[in-house]
C-alpha cells in the first residue's frame, strides 16, 4: 500500500502473488500481511480501495501541499469488518470475474475502434482516388 501522494491514491495497493523473484519495495511503500485463516488478502485489499476505506484514510492523514500521508499507525488501525472467510473469497472470486470481463470489453472496445478507424482510412483514400 502507498503511503501517500495524491489524496486520492493514497492507501493505493494490490496484491503481490510473489510473481518476481528476490523483489524489494521502495520505503514509502507498505507491506501488509495478513492471516489468511481470517482475512482474504484480496477482500482486504479491495476494502482498502472502496470509499470506506479512502474516507478513513484521508480522514486520518496528514495533508500538506496537496499530498497525504499516513504512518504505520493510522494503517494499523484501519477497522476492518470481517464476515466469513469463505463470504470475502466468494466476493473476491465475484470481482476477479467482473475485472477480467472489464478488461475483455475494453479490449473489444480497442479493436472496434482500430476497425471503425481502418474502415475510416479506406473508405476515405477510396474516396479521394476516384475523384483524382
Amino acid at each position: 500500500m502507498t503511503e501517500g501522494g495524491d489524496p486520492d491514491k493514497l492507501g493505493r495497493g494490490a496484491v503481490w502473488h510473489n510473481q518476481i523473484s528476490n523483489c524489494i519495495h521502495q520505503n514509502h511503500i507498505f507491506r501488509v500481511r495478513v492471516e489468511k485463516e481470517s482475512i482474504a488478502p484480496e477482500f482486504l485489499s479491495m476494502l482498502v480501495g472502496s470509499a470506506y476505506g479512502k474516507m478513513y484514510f484521508l480522514k486520518s492523514a496528514k495533508q500538506t501541499t496537496g499530498i497525504a500521508t499516513i504512518n504505520s499507525t493510522q494503517l494499523k488501525n484501519f477497522p476492518v469488518p470481517l464476515p466469513p472467510l469463505p463470504l470475502q473469497q466468494k466476493f473476491a472470486r465475484v470481482v476477479e470475474k467482473v475485472e477480467s470481463m472489464r478488461q475483455s470489453q475494453s479490449q473489444s472496445k480497442q479493436q472496434i475502434e482500430d476497425l471503425f478507424s481502418a474502415l475510416m482510412q479506406r473508405a476515405f483514400r477510396g474516396e479521394l482516388e476516384t475523384k483524382r
